[in-house]
């Protein structure tokens, strides 16, 4: 059985990814003729016996895979209307699959479509009661930081409470906040941390960051709402030699577009009204 990624994730219409297979054990490498050529026309794929060519539906043109088979059945795998797998069975007896084993495999097929889409039911389900416990994690930190507000704490410990709460909530390892240098106001200080070591903290507070060189990171292309995800695979577009980038040690980032990598940088830029920014 082979369970393919979304259509949309494929380079093009004839070319499926595969993103799981079970069973074959290791028999196949890659996409068999016969998988494609189901997978492409959305149909039942039958050869009755590959030296015979042309016995069979769909069959002509297609090379044995695995290498011994001498005559197999490839039947799609549909969910809400779009082709998510396949079921390939081969032998090595010419005819094996008549009638009775094609209806029974399609008959498989289509139970195997009722359970990917419960599958993907689940998977949804979890994502929301996850994104609702953070929803709720979220509320309960706003409200423990806006009662330090009202209260009579000092600012940097309030700044730590913000710090503390942006990491466990939004789920960043890493957390710098600085402020605006009051006796020179076109730098800014870093003033707390979450999550950097304290030598390397400590180096940073003795370099201000200017303004100017701030202001260079708020480019339009990398806006979003009212801050700036700077992304690590276009460091050459906004990443200067004086810059500090702190990467931590030993740490790979995720694969592909929506993971986090080790250089990725996000900018909020936090301003009182009718004020230029204070705070990042």
């Amino acid at each position: 059985m082979v369970l393919f990624a979304p259509v949309d994730q494929w380079p093009a219409a004839d070319q499926p990814v595969v993103e799981r297979r079970v069973g074959a054990a290791g028999a196949l490498d890659g996409l068999a003729e016969i998988e494609r050529r189901a997978a492409t026309t959305g149909a039942e794929v039958w050869v009755g016996d590959y030296v015979e060519d042309g016995t069979g539906d769909g069959a002509a043109g297609l090379t044995p895979a695995p290498p011994d088979a001498a005559s197999a059945l490839a039947a799609p795998i549909f969910h809400d209307e779009r082709i998510v797998g396949l079921i390939h069975l081969w032998s090595r007896t010419p005819h094996h699959f008549e009638r009775r084993a094609r209806n029974f495999t399609l008959s498989l097929a289509e139970q195997a479509g009722i359970a990917v889409g419960n599958a993907e039911l689940y998977l949804e389900q979890m994502q929301r009661s996850e994104q609702l416990r953070q929803r709720a994690e979220q509320l309960s930190q706003i409200y423990s930081v806006s009662r330090m507000l009202r209260g009579e704490q000092p600012l940097h410990a309030i700044l730590e409470a913000v710090a503390r709460s942006i990491c466990e909530t939004a789920g960043f390892d890493t957390v710098l906040i600085s402020l605006r240098d009051e006796a020179q106001p076109d730098r800014f200080l870093r003033m707390v941390n979450v999550g950097l070591p304290e030598d390397v903290f400590e180096e940073m507070k003795r370099a201000p960051v200017a303004m100017e060189r701030l202001h260079s990171l708020m480019l339009p292309q990398f806006q979003i709402s009212a801050s700036y995800f700077l992304p690590a695979e276009r460091e050459a577009e906004w990443r200067h030699d004086d810059m500090d980038v702190y990467t931590p040690p030993d740490v790979a980032g995720g694969a592909g577009a929506a993971h986090w990598r080790p250089n990725d940088l996000m900018l909020i830029p936090c301003a009182p009204s009718r004020a230029r920014s204070s705070a990042t």
